[in-house]
């Protein structure tokens, strides 16, 4: 499917593009899922963990403050770059 939906959205990639493995974190042994999950009283300590340390700014799940999973990432990530441009 993902292979399928590559080769749609860019038609010169049909052919060149094969699935070389999959790897499902949540039937991981010893990950269950890959999750971060703070404990009651952790929250007030992501803002501090999320701030730039000079040239360098920090982004991932585990500093999202809405969501968590891909989704939080995502947050992060989106709040990382709106840093780096100064926004």
């Amino acid at each position: 499917m993902i292979v399928r939906r590559i080769e749609e959205l860019r038609p010169a990639a049909k052919g060149k593009v094969k699935a070389h493995s999959y790897f499902s974190w949540a039937k991981e042994r010893f990950n269950g899922g890959d999750v971060s999950y703070l404990a009651p009283g952790q929250s007030t300590w992501v803002a501090d963990m999320a701030q730039p340390a000079g040239n360098m700014h920090f982004c991932g799940e585990h500093l999202a403050t809405s969501a968590r999973g891909l989704e939080g990432a995502m947050e992060s990530a989106e709040r990382a770059v709106l840093e780096v441009l100064g926004v």
